[in-house]
């Protein structure tokens, strides 16, 4: 029966192979160059043909799960070279075989066939993993020029079915025809899930392919390429794709097997990766002896055991098969000083538990995934852990990952996410991180000026908190003393590009509860105008998001987190001048930004108080109209004058 299997394999792939050679049914290379030219006359390339076939086949009660892959690019343009260089990722969960890459050069009414013969591997260093098994094996097709096509084909053996990854159809280059099968043992149940695909018009075809086997097909034509812009979301989040695992089967003797169908399902499943790392240590008790007070609150030893892990565990993300999902017990990572995100959770939760604290392993996926358990309960949903514990009616999410984070802040990354919360072998949650509000996120500054000969003095101090604490902390913690005041700078800067920092300080830097204060002094040379014997000066000194506007822009945009920010500012009139004019007071607001700018006159100072505020993670493209004309009314404001004139 197994002979029978691999034979079966090696034809179908056999098969496939071929006809997606032939699927263009154009023969004549001229005729298929015009063809697509025509089509994508501005494109330097496009895929004529992507193909994924995946077959779930049960074998005595386990699944084998193989990917056919199949690439088809035609070279358009005359600079391709850059799509000659071509990578292939295998890992401990991923093997690749029958790797096969050619270039078919044109020759007179045919194609001439040249083979790929060096394919070098070595491991991904790209990944921003310190230690990663996954491997990329690395080529260059020959000959590659106008008129070219290059192929790619090879087999993905998935050796666990539950990590299967989603098919995209859309790719950095366009595609005229793609095609993703599942086939698949009847016994097996099979729940598609698509994501972002409303703009394709995708056909869905399912089939029989023999007495105990079915298929499903889906294929899309004439796929736009994926656009980036600045700050936009991610590729999983933006590209249209379908995800198809398996949710259950029955073996052998009839009973059900779930994989991938259920939050519990899933939890089910997780728990084996912790269940043996949390045992009793006296080393770790001793430690937390030495942290915690015996008199402190839950609340005030969650802090300061967080605090602890954040500030002597240094974060080295480590990725080795199973050691991508299993932690190491939190003994040995608080030995090691070291760990990733699993490991810090792990190391948080042991030391909560010593500490007399009930704390949770929690999974999480990161903002650039575009899942959630409730909807597609699967490893697929997640990518980081971390730990959760729950006082008083209230969760806090500890991400000893984000150094400077204090309890009650989540990590940005995770807003909005759903976590699973295990807590203990049969009970869970599915928890919702919350958004934080922008009201929690908040810059202000207060500033007082002098002018004098075309030259604005400044004193300033800014509060920093939430957010706008936490991103500006790394800044503002370096060693380098040159790369502090270039960035207070850039930070702090107003008026124009003369603006001068003549001195800081700064206070609160390492206190996670308490905002970052900023003292500074400041010069603007030549910022102000003298006409006659009128001066003729803006007050909005900071010009944050004055030239925020969205042109020309197709894509979302993305945002770390909402946030405040507001200045006063208060300028003494110089003697010998008086007041002649105020401009008038201005607001304007949308579902994404608003401003307000208020002016005001106290004895011989006027005051012009100004806040803007952002209020989205994602922004989407049929919002930006209002945005900009929002934007536009704010720089408008932000330039109008005040008038002194000479008593």
């Amino acid at each position: 029966m197994m002979c029978i299997r691999k034979v079966t394999g090696a034809l179908l792939a056999s098969i496939f192979s071929v006809s997606a050679v032939m699927s263009s049914g154009l023969s004549k290379p001229e005729e298929e160059f015009n063809n697509y030219y025509d089509k994508y006359p501005d494109e330097a390339a496009i895929y004529t043909l992507r193909k994924q076939e995946v077959n779930y086949t049960l074998v005595n009660d386990s699944i084998v799960t193989t990917i056919l892959v199949y690439e088809e690019l035609l070279h358009l343009g005359d600079n391709t070279g850059r799509y000659a260089g071509e990578k292939v990722y295998t890992s401990s969960f991923i093997e690749v075989s029958n790797l096969k890459a050619y270039t078919l050069v044109p020759e007179k009414r045919k194609y001439k066939k040249i083979d790929v013969v060096e394919f070098k591997k070595s491991f991904d260093t790209n990944s921003g993993v310190f230690y990663d098994d996954t491997k990329e094996i690395s080529f260059t097709y020959p000959s590659v020029q106008k008129g070219v096509k290059t192929i790619l084909e090879y087999t993905k053996t998935i050796k666990d079915p539950r990590m299967i990854g989603m098919y995209f159809f859309d790719t950095y280059l366009p595609v005229d025809k793609a095609v993703y099968t599942v086939i698949y043992d009847d016994r097996l149940d099979v729940s598609p899930k698509f994501n972002n695909v409303e703009s394709l018009k995708i056909n869905e075809e399912k089939s029989k392919v023999s007495d105990n086997q079915s298929s499903l097909t889906y294929t899309a034509r004439h796929i736009d390429k994926i656009k980036f812009e600045r700050s936009c979301p991610s590729y999983n989040y933006m590209a249209a794709s379908v995800y198809c695992p398996i949710t259950q089967f029955n073996d052998s003797d009839g009973e059900t097997r779930h994989l991938i169908s259920t939050p519990e399902v899933l939890h089910s499943w997780y728990r084996t990766f912790i269940q043996d790392i949390q045992n009793h240590d006296p080393e770790i008790k001793s430690l937390v002896s030495t942290i915690v007070d015996s008199d402190d609150s839950d609340l005030e030893k969650v802090k300061k055991i967080y605090a602890w892990v954040q500030g002597n565990i240094k974060y080295i993300a480590f990725e080795d098969g199973m050691r991508g999902l299993i932690p190491h017990p939190g003994n040995y990572v608080i030995e090691k000083r070291y760990g990733d995100c699993k490991d810090m959770a792990s190391a948080i939760v042991s030391m909560l538990r010593e500490a007399g604290v009930e704390a949770h392993f929690t999974w999480v996926g990161t903002r650039d995934i575009p899942y959630q358990y409730s909807d597609v309960p699967s490893p697929i949903t997640d990518n980081h852990m971390i730990a959760s514990v729950m006082l008083e009616g209230k969760t806090y999410f500890l991400d000893a990952t984000g150094q400077y984070l204090p309890l009650g802040l989540p990590s940005s990354m995770i807003q909005g996410k759903e976590c699973l919360v295990s807590l203990n072998e049969a009970e869970f949650l599915v928890e919702k991180v919350p958004v934080i509000p922008k009201e929690e996120n908040v810059m202000s500054d207060s500033i007082a000026i002098t002018i004098d000969n075309g030259t604005v003095y400044g004193k300033g101090t800014v509060d920093l908190k939430g957010y706008a604490k936490f991103f500006n902390t790394f800044k503002l913690n370096k060693a380098n003393q040159k790369s502090v005041e270039d960035y207070l700078q850039r930070l702090l800067t107003k008026g124009s590009n003369k603006f001068h920092l003549e001195d800081y300080e700064i206070a609160c830097l390492s206190d996670l509860y308490a905002p970052i204060t900023i003292d500074y002094n400041f010069t603007i040379p030549d910022y102000y105008r003298k006409i006659g014997d009128n001066i003729y000066i803006s007050l909005v000194l900071d010009r944050t998001m004055t030239d925020a506007l969205l042109e020309n822009r197709s894509v979302p945009i993305e945002n770390d987190y909402k946030y405040i920010n507001r200045s006063i500012i208060k300028l003494k009139i110089p003697e010998g001048y008086q007041l002649k004019n105020l401009p008038d007071d201005l607001e304007g607001t949308n579902d994404n930004f608003g401003f307000k700018i208020q002016y005001d006159r106290t004895g011989s100072e006027v005051v012009v108080s100004r806040e803007f505020y952002v209020d989205y993670l994602v922004m989407e493209p049929d919002s930006f109209e209002s945005w900009n004309s929002t934007i536009s009314e704010y720089a408008k404001a932000c330039r109008k004058a005040l008038i002194l004139s000479k008593k």
